[in-house]
């Protein structure tokens, strides 16, 4: 991969060029990543129907046009084995403590974003705040919050119009309303208490977090531990760095379980969004330098 080039291109005794080199490739790769996500999230929003298949599409494009540049530039012999094929075996024990210590490392860094940030996250930032929710909708002048629709309590959402004499709804329909009818959840197994955002302001959310974090991690050796005199870092540079992104999600558990914003009679979601979004922003952060400094100890 991109990061074994790194290593492939720099002597032995430049391990500062190596580090910086091998941070600048992995984070401008999680920077296009998050521009995917800008452009993911405009596709969908345009065509909510049918934009997931044109984004398949517009990335099959994109791969089809950089394949012949891969065929044509990059040498037959990277990616092959220098003697014999590896068991899975030696693939997972690799004989040398200190790599095998650094991938289980690396399974729990890694994890500590995605069991919140993958799935979770967006789910949240969806999910309608819990006093929008049961409100009263029958008015044509109240429109409910993303994530619900206007309609009886119990019934289902299934886009806006009439169909065989079962009426649909969304939070902008037409259709005449009727008393008794109410702001319902979407997804009614979601649950409430999030910030209702809509879906391409969650796009730009993810999207932001990932070129933040692709940054980060490009410019760690010169704006971090270059001038905290760490660079190339160590075993205790990571300890210490690992040690600190406990922080930003441990805050966050603390806000929300402590804070009266969160509650779900009060979801302040103006506080609930800055503190998020701080929280995120931390942690991003400070992840982008520990996956900085664990891509270079790996390959070291």
């Amino acid at each position: 991969g991109g990061k074994a080039v790194t290593k492939l291109v720099t002597p032995d005794e430049r391990q500062g060029a190596l580090f910086s080199l091998v941070s600048y490739v992995t984070g401008y790769k999680n920077s296009m990543k998050g521009v995917g996500y800008f452009v993911g999230a405009a596709i969908i929003s345009a065509d909510p129907t049918s934009g997931f298949v044109w984004s398949l599409a517009l990335n099959l494009v994109i791969i089809g046009f950089c394949l012949p540049w891969t065929l044509m530039c990059l040498t037959n012999e990277l990616g092959t084995a220098k003697s014999k094929n590896v068991t899975l075996r030696q693939v997972i024990f690799t004989g040398n403590e200190n790599l095998n210590w650094l991938s289980l490392a690396r399974l729990f860094l890694f994890g500590s974003r995605d069991m919140w940030f993958e799935v979770p996250l967006p789910f949240y930032l969806r999910s309608p705040p819990c006093p929008s929710v049961h409100v009263a909708c029958q008015d044509p002048a109240v429109v409910c919050p993303e994530g619900t629709f206007c309609g009886f309590p119990n019934s289902t959402f299934a886009g806006m119009g009439v169909e065989g004499g079962l009426r649909y709804y969304d939070k902008s329909s037409a259709v005449e309303r009727f008393a008794g009818e109410t702001c319902e959840m979407v997804n009614r197994r979601s649950g409430c208490g999030g910030l209702g955002m809509d879906m391409h302001v969650v796009g730009i959310v993810l999207a932001l977090y990932i070129i933040i974090y692709g940054q980060m991690q490009a410019f760690t050796p010169l704006l971090v531990l270059g001038p905290l005199k760490q660079s190339p870092p160590n075993k205790y540079v990571e300890m210490l760095w690992n040690s600190l992104m406990v922080l930003p999600p441990l805050l966050l558990g603390l806000f929300t379980l402590y804070d009266p914003a969160f509650e779900q009679d009060t979801n302040d979601v103006p506080h609930m969004t800055v503190v998020l979004l701080v929280g995120v922003t931390a942690f991003a952060i400070i992840f982008a330098i520990n996956s900085s400094i664990h891509s270079y100890l790996v390959l070291r």
